[in-house]
Formats: C-alpha cells, sequence, structure tokens
C-alpha cells in the first residue's frame, strides 16, 4: 500500500499437515516491515473445524505466537501414528502456542465427546470382575484434559474420563519424546460395588470420594506395551477375600492373571 505494509488471503482446497487433514482452508494475512499477522483462519476437518489467528516477527529470533480452536476434530488428526488405533472421538479446546527459533512449547485444554480409549485392556477386566460392565472398546460420558507440549514431550493434567455408574479415571500422564509414558492415576469404580469386597475395598481401593472407592495406579510402557500396577494388588485381595470374588468371574480372574504375566 505504499507504507511497506502488504495484505492478501490465501485459500487452499486441501491441506494436509502430518495426521492432521483438512479440506477447503482459508486465512487473512497482514505483513508489516517488522512481522506477519494471520487472522480469520479456517479449516474444514469434517466433521469439525479449526480456527484461530497469530503473528511471527521477522526479526531477531523470530518470536511467534499462535491461538487455535478445535470444534469436533477426530481424535485421529491430533494424536501420533502409534495413538491412532487406539483412540476415537471428536475433540473440542482450545491450543496456544509460544516459541522461537530456539524452539516452543503448546499448552490448551481439551474435551472429547463420542470417545473410546482402547490404551487400557486390563480395565474392561477390572469392571467385569467386579460386576459391572466390561468398558472395552465402550465410549465413554466424559473425556478431559489439560495439556502441554514442549521438547516433543506431552504433559496431561486433570485427567477426568467417566463411564458413568461404572468407572472414573483422573491423574496425569507424561509422554515423552520417546513415546515413553508415565502415569500417575487414580482409577475410580462405585463405592456400593467396592463395598461388597470389604477385602478389595480395604487394600486395593482404600479412598472414598464423591459416592466412588479410588485405587492408585502407576502406568509406564509405551502404546503398544502399557504396564500397570494394579492386577498384581487386584489378584492378591481377590485371593484374601475367599471365594466369593474368585467364583464371580473364574474366567476373568484367569485373564487378569494372563494380562499381568503378559500371555
Amino acid at each position: 500500500n505504499g507504507a511497506g505494509v502488504w495484505t492478501t488471503q490465501l485459500q487452499a482446497a486441501s491441506i494436509v499437515a502430518g495426521s492432521l487433514a483438512a479440506g477447503a482452508s482459508s486465512v487473512q494475512i497482514r505483513g508489516e516491515q517488522d512481522k506477519i499477522t494471520f487472522s480469520s483462519l479456517r479449516m474444514q476437518c469434517d466433521p469439525g473445524v479449526v480456527t484461530g489467528d497469530g503473528e511471527v516477527a521477522l526479526n531477531g529470533a523470530h518470536d511467534a505466537r499462535v491461538t487455535l480452536k478445535v470444534v469436533d476434530v477426530p481424535v485421529t488428526m491430533l494424536v501420533a501414528v502409534e495413538w491412532q488405533m487406539k483412540l476415537s472421538g471428536l475433540a473440542s479446546g482450545d491450543l496456544h502456542y509460544e516459541g522461537n527459533d530456539q524452539g516452543g512449547g503448546a499448552k490448551g485444554q481439551l474435551a472429547v465427546s463420542h470417545g473410546k480409549f482402547n490404551v487400557l485392556p486390563w480395565l474392561g477386566k477390572v469392571t467385569s470382575l467386579v460386576g459391572l460392565q466390561d468398558i472395552s472398546d465402550v465410549e465413554v460420558d466424559k473425556a478431559t484434559t489439560d495439556f502441554e507440549w514442549k521438547d516433543r514431550a506431552l504433559h496431561l493434567t486433570n485427567l477426568d474420563v467417566r463411564k458413568n455408574d461404572v468407572t472414573r479415571i483422573a491423574g496425569e500422564v507424561d509422554v515423552d519424546a520417546k513415546g515413553q509414558v508415565d502415569g500417575k492415576l487414580k482409577l475410580g469404580l462405585p463405592s456400593i460395588v467396592t463395598a461388597k469386597w470389604p477385602q478389595l475395598q480395604e487394600k486395593v481401593f482404600p479412598v472414598q470420594l464423591e459416592d466412588f472407592n479410588w485405587a492408585d495406579v502407576h502406568l509406564t510402557g509405551t502404546p503398544d506395551h502399557l504396564q500397570e500396577d494394579l492386577t498384581p494388588r487386584l489378584l492378591a485381595a481377590g485371593l484374601g477375600q475367599g471365594t466369593d470374588l474368585l467364583n464371580q468371574a473364574t474366567q476373568k480372574a484367569t485373564d487378569l492373571f494372563n494380562n499381568f504375566m503378559g500371555k
């Protein structure tokens, strides 16, 4: 415009960036002597959409900031390949990125609707063992988390996953740059259920809160081979309970043992 400022609008029929595949997309761009600003970003990710704005400095360390909002974007578009067969649902939330030539990081919040999480196969065995619904490959009623990503490592906090009247999962999970998982979780089962098994409630699920009794679970490993420390404690409590718990689901107890031993 004669003052060192230019503006343009870009449109694309499709955009692919890693696992993210967008259809019709557009953005407004404004260039100045010291920075480039983009606004009105819109990327159609059927059935959802990504919108946002941001700016990148043209001098110094090229400081950048980006704010994105996602609505009903398939979870498989937002996670690494090794997680795509284990997670499903539609994600909504906010992402705020800040960085420069030396690196950067992002943080925000996500909520997943119609979510299924096939990363904890032992959880379905636990719930069915005590007479609850086997939640393997079952859609949960709530799934929310805060997240922070930096140096290719992901940190999930305030994790809250619920299947009403069956189970709840809370806590935090770290996934490092090499895909190693370190999760400190709390698993809740309805108190009315754990009360039927005093040994189980006392030894494994001792903390009562909001009509649930809670057990600590340490999760380690990789997406293809996650390990947890709940199964041996659950088995020990089941044996201590006597025959009632094991007779209720003999095959499920065997499955738990085989899962623990990696068979």
